[in-house]
């Protein structure tokens, strides 16, 4: 099932509760969607982030530089897409952020987007953003640990 969020005017996410490919149906009404909402500008965002979680194969000491690597590279796809992203709202450019594989980086960049942009608490970032989300999304202790480095962003 895909569900489909304007997280701010233009910008749209569609996320799912599984971790499969998408079948036909989930593709027609993608393509529905964008059609109608004109939408210039699309994110995969599985596509970006492979790199993520391939630590959890490894033993402790290689696990944590692993793990060390993985938030680095998350933080450098953060800002690139929050440059993209950002300029598409302000061009108000029609924009679709797609994720499946890695619903949890989608839920943890739109976090880190609110954060860069609006100076409150991420505590209440993250209270506002779940009541928008229709089904939960599951965060491990790793993304935990990543949103607490968040809260020394300006």
């Amino acid at each position: 099932m895909l569900y489909t969020i304007e997280i701010i005017p233009n910008i749209w996410w569609i996320y799912t509760d599984k971790f499969k490919t998408f079948n036909q149906e989930e593709f027609n009404y993608i393509n529905k969607f964008t059609n109608y909402h004109k939408i210039t500008s699309l994110v995969k965002l599985d596509d970006y982030c492979s790199f993520w979680n391939k630590s959890s194969k490894f033993i402790i000491d290689i696990k944590k530089q692993l793990e060390l690597h993985e938030i680095s590279s998350f933080k450098k796809l953060i800002l690139l897409l929050n440059s993209k992203i950002y300029g598409n709202y302000l061009e108000n450019k029609p924009t679709l952020i797609i994720s499946n594989e890695y619903n949890e980086l989608g839920y943890l960049y739109w976090l880190y987007f609110f954060k860069s942009f609006i100076d409150i608490p991420i505590e209440q970032i993250i209270e506002s953003f779940n009541m928008k989300l229709i089904v939960p999304i599951p965060i491990s202790e790793k993304e935990r640990r990543f949103i607490s480095l968040t809260k020394n962003i300006k």
